[in-house]
């Protein structure tokens, strides 16, 4: 099989011809990772953006609870990614959504870092990851990720469990690290029918295994 990563922007219609419509959709184009990350909401907090639209992020106490931390950031994330927010809006907004142990250490941080505050979400997430997930979860969720296999799940089920997993372990890989990841961890019957394809996104090699699924199981019902 040849991974090429030719064209990151291959148009979901031409993928879609090659394998049909019927499988699930996967957008690459535009974070294709925060696509399968949903969670209910939680408590709310209500605030405007610069358009005057509610925004609604979860609150968050601060407890030590690496797990539930996360789970906060990626609701959080996903908001985020659903709507274009100024930085300033997005620091403005998460520091509001904090309350109880959250909210005092978030006043300390700030008093005892005046002239180095973040100023991007992305670095607000590092100080909070460095503070409220302890190295100990972080390598641990690092060797789970590592161990992540299809197993016993349907493709959309693992795909869905490695963006989740990398989502946790707070990694953002290119499409082509991706790519790899999501090849590797595949099922050797699904690679063993597409390995001589060319691969051209992660779109297209969900698709292609999509479909190889589908074939394998068409074997298992006509025997």
């Amino acid at each position: 099989m040849v991974l090429t990563m030719a064209d990151s922007r291959t148009v979901n219609g031409w993928v879609a011809s090659i394998v049909g419509d019927d499988l699930p959709y996967v957008d690459t184009n535009h974070s294709f990772l925060q696509q399968t990350v949903r969670r209910p909401s939680q408590d709310v907090h209500h605030g405007r953006n610069t358009h005057h639209q509610v925004t609604s992020l979860p609150n968050f106490e601060g407890k030590y609870d690496p797990d539930s931390y996360i789970d906060w950031e990626i609701e959080v994330e996903e908001i985020f990614g659903s709507r274009d927010f100024s930085e300033h809006k997005k620091i403005n907004d998460v520091t509001k959504s904090f309350f109880g142990f959250a909210s005092v250490w978030w006043r300390n941080y700030c008093r005892e870092n005046i002239y180095s505050r973040p100023t991007t979400w992305k670095a607000l997430k590092l100080v909070m990851r460095n503070r409220f997930v302890p190295s100990y979860h972080a390598s641990d969720l690092l060797r789970k990720l590592q161990r992540l296999t299809q197993g016993i799940d349907t493709v959309e089920e693992y795909y869905d469990n490695l963006c989740t997993a990398l989502f946790r372990c707070g990694l953002e890989e290119c499409e082509e690290e991706f790519l790899n990841r999501f090849w590797r961890g595949l099922n050797h019957d699904i690679k063993d029918i597409i390995m001589h394809e060319e691969l051209y996104s992660v779109d297209h090699l969900f698709r292609l295994a999509c479909k190889a699924e589908q074939k394998i199981r068409g074997r298992v019902y006509t025997t």
